[in-house]
């Protein structure tokens, strides 16, 4: 948490201005180290299909879609531009799972 503490007073006045807003989550059940995808919406403009939680070595954390070329690397599709913009998208879409771990 101490990365985040110089960013989060700019995540927290993102949150007033971009709206994040999971529209969808499906838990992934087994001891697999996939936990959920999640459909996130940005505003009222986008959606972002296939979002995951995965559990890693320090804990939940989200990944966004990537694609895998034909030369086998994969590329992200999605790239928040700022670490405030991904703070809020993850901070967003982990709350949004454990309020449907609740469930």
């Amino acid at each position: 948490m101490d990365a985040l503490a110089g960013i989060l007073p700019n995540v927290e006045r993102l949150e007033r201005t971009v709206g994040f807003r999971v529209t969808r989550v499906v838990k992934v059940g087994g001891a697999r180290a996939l936990k959920a995808f999640c459909d996130v919406a940005v505003g009222h403009l986008v959606v972002i299909r296939g979002v995951r939680v995965v559990e890693g070595r320090q804990g939940l954390f989200v990944s966004l879609p990537r694609q895998q070329s034909q030369a086998g690397r994969w590329h992200h599709s999605v790239v928040p531009l700022t670490k405030e913009a991904q703070a809020h998208l993850s901070r967003t879409v982990l709350d949004s799972y454990w309020l449907a771990q609740v469930e």
